[in-house]
Formats: structure tokens, C-alpha cells, sequence
């Protein structure tokens, strides 16, 4: 998932979850500890996210969900499913309420995220 920065103080990161319970963040602007850090959650909660991208349909899914809202973040969801890889993007939160739900399911995920010592977030 990559969420946009916005003109008043939206922060942007890109963020990474692997089978195997890895966690990759990347901290662009507006976030507290810019920068990469790397974690883990159990591999059973990144399966029930997966479950999640699928029952949502996230393959008929259409790639752009928008709105005439200006100043606001876009989120781009990435998810490979049966090794067919797509993007969606949902701006100003105008997509299904299933995107905004796996939008939160993955913000709940990377207060779980066990950083290692040395990169975890202030």
C-alpha cells in the first residue's frame, strides 16, 4: 500500500507485507521517523488480510475510484492474486467501503508489527 502525502499535513508511506509476516515500511514526508524500517506480524494475520483482498473482489475491482475533492491522499493498493498483479487507487476515500475496511485492517496490522530494536519507530 502506498498512501499519498497532500497539501496540509497528510503523512506518505509505503508499506509492504510478505507471506512470511515481513513487514517493509518506507517513511516519505509528513511521518514521524522518516525512513525505512522492517518488522514482522504472525503469518496468520497476513493470511487473513489476504482472505480479506480476496473476498473484497479486489480483482474486479476498478483500477481508479475518485472524486472532485482536491487536497486530499490517495491510496494505492497492490495485491498479486494467482500471480496476476493489480494496482487499485482510491483517492479521497471514493471507493468501495470494502477498500476503506482493508485501508484500516492494514493500519491496525502496523501497530501489531514487532519492528526490531534498532528500527523501531519513535
Amino acid at each position: 500500500m502506498l498512501r499519498s502525502g497532500c497539501e496540509k499535513p497528510c503523512g506518505s508511506i509505503t508499506v509492504v507485507f510478505d507471506a512470511d509476516g515481513t513487514v517493509s515500511l518506507i517513511g516519505h514526508d509528513g511521518v514521524s521517523g522518516p525512513g525505512k524500517r522492517e518488522g514482522k506480524i504472525p503469518s496468520h494475520r497476513f493470511e487473513q488480510m489476504a482472505r480479506l483482498v480476496v473476498e473484497l473482489g479486489f480483482s474486479g475491482l476498478r483500477l481508479r475510484y475518485a472524486s472532485n475533492v482536491t487536497d486530499t491522499q490517495a491510496t494505492f493498493f497492490l495485491a498479486v492474486i494467482d500471480e496476476q498483479q493489480k494496482v487499485v487507487m482510491n483517492y479521497a476515500e471514493s471507493g468501495p467501503a470494502g477498500l476503506w475496511a482493508l485501508e484500516k485492517v492494514i493500519d491496525d496490522l502496523l501497530l501489531q508489527v514487532d519492528w526490531s530494536q534498532e528500527d523501531r519507530p519513535n
